[in-house]
């Protein structure tokens, strides 16, 4: 990753090594232990866009930070992902058999396989952020990181979420639906904005600037992706998402609120511009017909 390039070339060299860092991260299988790495790395590759490790790195290198002390982060937090997909789809949960186009982990593994799996990709993460100190991270850093990302997952940020989502006698308000949006995705977003200028060293003020580009551009995201979930459903919308309660037109234009104060951040800073790529590769699909 070179300083001077494009924040749309600096995000394609991110991803490769992103990918490279997912990749070390996995342990090595030994005999017995076999089920539970197949099951993980089935989750993990091919992932998806890789959008919160994506955004570790470039919020690192927007405040002149190096990238580099940043991947622990970047890896971290897709391991958190990751598993929370697998989570999300157990019966028990959103009793889904399909993601990314595949069978979902507990319809391959089986439903225990696959809590173990995910609960491997939880502490794994934690073990990744916690290296970072071996890579020449100072160590009060590296707890900073700990603190953010813990947070973010947990009761006060996406777990909390996930709860009151599945939560079917709580009545669907906008209210509710902000909340969800905020804990379920905004929250870890604004942990992969943070984490880049915590690890890379940055002054505490372009962490909170960064955690708020972070929370926009979450909000932005889930609105975004339940306008692409109506599409595909014909039409048909969820009354706990933004289109069914306020409508597709209503919800589009909330999108494009987040979005531009996403953007404004992230003009804002010295090198944001892979941040405002990010944006627009979330905003593209604001008008992006479904075939």
């Amino acid at each position: 990753m070179k300083s001077g390039e494009s924040g749309e070339l600096f995000l394609q060299h991110a991803a490769l090594i992103i990918e490279q860092g997912l990749e070390q991260a996995l342990p090595a299988a030994d005999e017995y232990s076999r089920p539970l790495h197949e099951a993980m790395r089935y989750a993990l590759f091919p992932g998806g866009k890789r959008l919160r490790p994506l955004m570790v790195l470039s919020a690192a290198r927007a405040v002149h930070g190096n990238p580099e002390a940043a991947l622990p982060g970047a890896v971290a937090i897709e391991l958190i992902h990751t598993y929370s997909l697998i989570h999300d789809d157990l019966p028990a949960m959103d009793n889904d058999d399909y993601r990314r186009g595949r069978p979902t982990v507990h319809r391959v593994a089986g439903e225990a396989m696959a809590i173990l799996a995910g609960d491997g990709l939880l502490t794994l993460a934690f073990e990744v952020l916690g290296r970072a100190a071996e890579a020449g991270v100072p160590p009060e850093r590296v707890a900073v990181a700990v603190s953010v990302l813990a947070r973010a997952a947990g009761p006060a940020g996406m777990v909390a979420g996930q709860a009151a989502d599945i939560d079917q006698t709580a009545p669907a308000t906008m209210d509710r639906l902000r909340y969800l949006h905020s804990q379920k995705t905004a929250a870890l977003f604004e942990a992969a904005a943070m984490l880049g200028p915590v690890l890379s060293g940055s002054p505490g003020g372009m962490v909170e600037l960064l955690r708020q580009f972070g929370r926009s551009f979450g909000l932005a995201y889930q609105i975004i992706d339940d306008l692409e979930d109506q599409k595909q459903d014909a039409g048909r919308s969820a009354v706990s998402t933004y289109p069914g309660l306020a409508g597709p037109q209503a919800a589009a234009e909330e999108a494009r609120r987040y979005c531009d104060q996403a953007t404004v951040i992230a003009s804002r800073l010295p090198a944001g511009d892979g941040l405002v790529a990010l944006v627009g590769m979330v905003q593209s699909h604001l008008d992006m017909p479904v075939h």
